[in-house]
């Protein structure tokens, strides 16, 4: 994070796309934007890393993930999302 950068978007309006399922996919990356710690706020910081809910942007370069979880996103909420299905489908 940088100290008046430009942030991404806005965490309370974030909205995750998963991708579609299919059966002869194994592998999603998904990412989770770190969340400003206490001392970042304190200094009015703002994250240096922009998103949308398939990229990460940092500066002109940009990453492509399944998923992209915003840092307000509780633990609970990616293991629904990202590992419990993956549990479910070992049993089927």
């Amino acid at each position: 994070t940088m100290a008046g950068s430009e942030g991404g978007a806005r965490e309370e309006e974030a909205v995750k796309a998963p991708a579609e399922p299919s059966s002869r996919q194994n592998v999603q990356v998904c990412c989770r934007i770190r969340p400003l710690v206490p001392s970042e706020r304190r200094q009015n910081a703002r994250s240096c890393v922009q998103w949308t809910p398939r990229d990460v942007r940092l500066g002109d370069r940009a990453w492509p993930f399944d998923m992209v979880f915003p840092g307000s996103s509780q633990q609970e909420e990616i293991f629904q999302t990202c590992v419990q299905p993956l549990v479910h489908a070992c049993f089927e």
